[in-house]
């Protein structure tokens, strides 16, 4: 309120002045830091507040309560960040985290947390030892079943190579004579790879065959036994 006074002391009416005070400025928002997690054997990975944090809302005039009364968060989840070798790769992505929250004149803040999602488990091969004819072998053919689990990828691709010449089986309980042993390579998207070994078994079924002359005539005195 306001009052004049006169030089004899007199005071005028006294006036009522009103202040209008606007807050136009935004909320703060001490959003967690970013942070990589790891996806389990299940490809899940939680990504609660409790476990990553929570944004912390700062503001010069509207209460701390109301602020965290309105404080809210919205995820956006990115595809698969893995390069894959198909046209739908899956495993490790990235969730964007956006806080927000409204003072009490209506401003608004918000602030984004980066949570990165890793698969790093290697997928689970499993391939067969088999048993072919020593005729049937081939360096460039796949024999048996092979294939690959992950806990993300539902492609699991795989390659082989082998690893040895032909060896003789010295075992007595071994299936063939000889055999080569095959190095496979199980691959997910993300490329985490595992190894398994197959043994081919080589069999030798086909009895020897001659070929040349069976009968020939000799004079008696150029024959020798030996």
């Amino acid at each position: 309120s306001w009052t004049a006074f006169d030089a004899c002391g007199n005071p005028s009416v006294t006036t009522m002045q009103y202040l209008q005070l606007f807050d136009e400025t935004d909320p703060l928002l001490l959003v967690p830091n970013d942070t990589i997690i790891y996806l389990d054997a299940e490809c899940a990975a939680p990504t609660d507040t409790g476990l990553l944090g929570a944004a912390i809302p700062l503001d010069e005039c509207s209460a701390h309560e109301l602020l965290l009364t309105n404080l809210n968060f919205e995820d956006e989840w990115s595809s698969s960040i893995c390069a894959g070798d198909d046209s739908a790769a899956e495993g490790s992505y990235t969730v964007f985290r956006t806080w927000s929250t409204t003072d009490y004149c209506l401003n608004s803040g918000s602030g984004t947390q980066t949570i990165t999602v890793l698969d790093t488990i290697a997928p689970v091969g499993f391939v067969e030892d088999v048993v072919i004819e020593c005729a049937d072998y081939d360096e460039v053919t796949e024999f048996g079943v092979a294939s690959g689990t992950d806990n993300c990828d539902s492609d699991v691709s795989y390659s082989w190579t082998t690893v040895t010449g032909r060896m003789d089986a010295d075992d007595e309980e071994a299936p063939g004579c000889y055999y080569y042993d095959r190095e496979y390579t199980f691959v997910d998207d993300c490329g985490n790879s595992s190894t398994e070994m197959q043994r081919i078994y080589l069999v030798d079924n086909e009895p020897p065959t001659f070929d040349g002359d069976f009968e020939i005539l000799l004079e008696c005195d150029v024959f020798q036994e030996d």
